[in-house]
């Protein structure tokens, strides 16, 4: 008991705040000045260039993503790593495997309480970034115009609920889960919720959000790299 009241006089903050994020935002004028309505509609892509006395050319190919609150998230997630989430993924077969173009490669989205990112990133020899692009906007047209087929989503949706779960057996894991349940969520989110959520994502979601967000068009391209990219390297998207 002493050691409770202890701990209690030391950590007690008082009842939770059911919107942390928010208050936050609107309580300090600097940063609320900050957050710039972008959004999908009103951002034209937009090329970055750095140059420096490197080996190789590091990469990335992204776009604007979803909030950890919005319908897209579970779909977007399953996109992520039907593109780029491991060594099955279809980027890391068509780049690494098949041409031998990059060691490093991969998809990944971060999502944040009023937005996100959608990215492939990577580095490559410089020579080489201007076909890894090349693959990148195939692989994105054939997501969205063919779509998923039900076994690659029935083996993604597997990798993600077993990486979940398994994720519970770790003590670090189970606070930080709690943490930002906390303060994006303002309750706790049952895991189980969570399967469902990835269980009920069909062909027709995935299909809509390739094309929503993975669309080669509308794609932001950063490098950092050796020497300028001649030949349109980013210039495809």
């Amino acid at each position: 008991d002493g050691f409770r009241d202890a701990v209690a006089r030391r950590f007690d903050v008082g009842p939770a705040d059911p919107d942390p994020g928010a208050r936050f935002q609107a309580e300090d004028p600097a940063i609320k000045a900050a957050f710039v309505d972008i959004s999908l509609e009103n951002l034209d892509p937009f090329r970055l260039e750095i140059i420096s006395p490197i080996i190789q050319t590091y990469f990335e190919i992204g776009n604007l993503g979803v909030a950890l609150g919005h319908p897209d998230r579970i779909p977007v997630f399953l996109l992520t790593n039907i593109l780029g989430g491991g060594m099955s993924s279809r980027i890391f077969q068509a780049v690494r495997e098949r041409e031998g173009l990059a060691y490093s490669i991969y998809n990944y989205n971060d999502m944040g309480r009023d937005t996100g990112l959608v990215s492939c990133a990577g580095s490559c020899s410089p020579e080489n970034l201007e076909r890894i692009t090349e693959v990148i906007s195939v692989e994105y047209d054939r997501l969205i115009a063919e779509g998923v087929g039900g076994q690659e989503i029935e083996n993604n949706r597997a990798q993600i609920k077993s990486q979940l779960i398994f994720s519970l057996e770790g003590m670090v894991n189970q606070m930080f889960r709690a943490a930002r349940n906390e303060i994006y969520y303002g309750r706790f989110v049952p895991v189980a919720d969570l399967v469902d959520l990835v269980d009920s994502v069909t062909s027709a979601d995935l299909r809509r959000c390739a094309a929503k967000y993975f669309d080669p068009g509308s794609l932001l391209v950063a490098t950092h790299g050796p020497q300028a990219q001649v030949g349109g390297a980013a210039a495809d998207f």
